[in-house]
């Protein structure tokens, strides 16, 4: 038995909370990292000609909302030791007006959000929502500057 019982269950107890605190935070860090470089990757992959976003997300949904320009009430999300955005990042893309939120649905119900910085991609001719179907956008390359990449709304076909 240890001379100090107290010490040890605080220290496990300190430990305890901080592995789930953080296990929590990487969880979902890791997650909009992972979702945010496959949305952009599907866009990069189809530059020059038109994307489907129902292909490039590995999930299902029938229903998209795109917000540029996103300005969070409240505390901004912060990701330690790079699994994702910084909240000072956070906050420059928020302060320019680059931040971009897509909310995904499924029936009615969300099923994922990503947001997206404004320099790598930039929506044009934009409604409030879209079907799966309906989110068919030409993707075209920027020369030079920002954004990487410029969405704008096609016909479906």
């Amino acid at each position: 038995m240890p001379a100090k019982p107290g010490v040890t269950i605080a220290l496990v107890l300190v430990v305890g909370v901080l592995s789930v605190f953080y296990y929590t935070t990487y969880s979902a860090c890791t997650h909009n990292a992972q979702q945010r470089a496959r949305f952009v990757a599907g866009i990069e992959s189809a530059s020059g000609s038109t994307v489907r976003l129902a292909d490039v997300m590995g999930f299902a949904w029938d229903k998209i909302r795109i917000a540029q320009g996103f300005k969070p009430a409240g505390k901004v999300t912060s990701c330690p030791l790079g699994w994702d955005w910084s909240a000072d990042e956070r906050q420059r893309l928020i302060s320019a007006g680059l931040l971009t939120v897509i909310a995904f649905f499924k029936d009615g119900q969300p099923v994922e959000v990503i947001d997206v910085s404004g320099e790598d991609v930039r929506f044009e001719d934009l409604k409030d929502e879209y079907s799966g179907d309906e989110a068919v956008f030409a993707v075209g390359p920027q020369e030079s500057g920002t954004p990487r990449f410029v969405l704008k709304k096609t016909e479906t076909e």
